[in-house]
């Protein structure tokens, strides 16, 4: 691991507002780097053996690009990340409304 590498997961690690995902694999690697065995490491920072390795095998391919998520099998995504949120809220709920109708006992199951 480089200096600068070693640099961007400490402050990754640091930093009060990263999600729990990129600290967590921070802290695997650091500890990895530090000559720590996966056991050690699973003791630590209290996931199974197998995010170690996982995490392990990708930094190792990969460098830092490694740690970044990757897609998703499964359905797209309907809202995307520069959706405002409060936005996304109301249309799912307006969008859960006409199903409850469309569901609801009634003539031609309308109300």
């Amino acid at each position: 691991m480089t200096g600068e590498e070693r640099q961007v997961l400490e402050s990754w690690v640091r930093r009060p507002k990263t999600s729990q995902a990129p600290t967590q694999r921070s802290r695997i690697v650091l500890a990895c780097a530090e000559g720590w065995t996966n056991g050690q490491v699973v003791a630590a920072v209290g996931v199974p053996l197998s995010t170690v390795a996982k995490w392990r095998k990708r930094i190792a391919a990969d460098r830092l690009e490694g740690l970044s998520d990757e897609p998703r099998s499964g359905r797209l995504r309907t809202v995307s990340d520069r959706t405002d949120h409060g936005v996304a809220a109301g249309l799912l709920r307006v969008r859960d409304r006409i199903r409850i109708r469309r569901h609801s006992p009634g003539q031609n199951g309308v109300r």
